[in-house]
């Protein structure tokens, strides 16, 4: 349902600091749908586009099924919307002294991953993962009071990983080392759920030091 959608990006973008009327969200929603089903599209296409005739084989393979990708993807974008509001709803508990230098982190992850293109960014791939780590969030939001200590000490190994990991994406420039980066990020969302949220298992076997080895191998 578009209404039930723009409302949901809407609120999104609110939170983002990016108000705007219906009318706009409703095509910023599209731009970055039909963006997000252009990659779906090239993702399900088996071979590697080199050319223009490759590409023009591509488009003849998949435009028989864009509207399966559409309904799929349109589903899967419901689901994360639906589960952005629900975190960032949860998160406003999170303000008293006991727990709010957690409660930053938090938002501050939530940000990062639900940061503005995310949509449009985002490869179908890893977006089929983002309930899973929205609901890690939840899962931890509703676990820091009881060893705030522990969220933070957790939080503090976390930022130590991603500032090391910036600091070498700032001197790469091939799409090879990028997308090894992109690899380690998702590497750390999943070490997140290791972490938080252990009952809706990972995608492979993660911790601090595997991560830190994957790091300390791209240079």
């Amino acid at each position: 349902n578009l209404t039930q959608m723009t409302l949901l990006y809407s609120r999104f973008l609110a939170d983002h600091e990016r108000v705007q009327n219906y009318q706009s969200v409703t095509e910023q929603l599209k731009n970055d749908f039909v963006m997000a089903l252009c990659d779906r599209a090239m993702y399900a296409y088996p071979h590697e586009i080199r050319n223009e005739e490759s590409f023009k084989q591509c488009v003849n393979n998949v435009k028989p099924k864009l509207i399966v990708f559409a309904n799929e993807l349109n589903s899967l974008l419901y689901n994360v919307l639906g589960k952005y509001v629900d975190v960032s709803t949860h998160i406003e508990d999170l303000i008293d002294d006991a727990v709010e230098e957690s409660g930053d982190h938090i938002r501050a992850h939530l940000r990062s991953l639900m940061h503005l293109s995310f949509l449009s960014e985002t490869s179908f791939e890893h977006l089929k993962n983002f309930p899973r780590y929205l609901d890690a969030i939840n899962i931890r939001i509703s676990k820091v009071r009881s060893n705030v200590s522990k969220d933070l000490e957790w939080q503090g190994q976390l930022n130590k990983l991603e500032a090391t990991l910036e600091a070498k994406k700032s001197i790469m420039t091939s799409a090879v080392e990028l997308n090894k980066i992109n690899d380690i990020k998702l590497s750390l969302e999943e070490l997140r759920v290791s972490l938080w949220a252990q009952q809706l298992k990972t995608l492979y076997p993660v911790s601090f030091k595997r991560v830190e080895r994957q790091i300390s191998e791209l240079i």
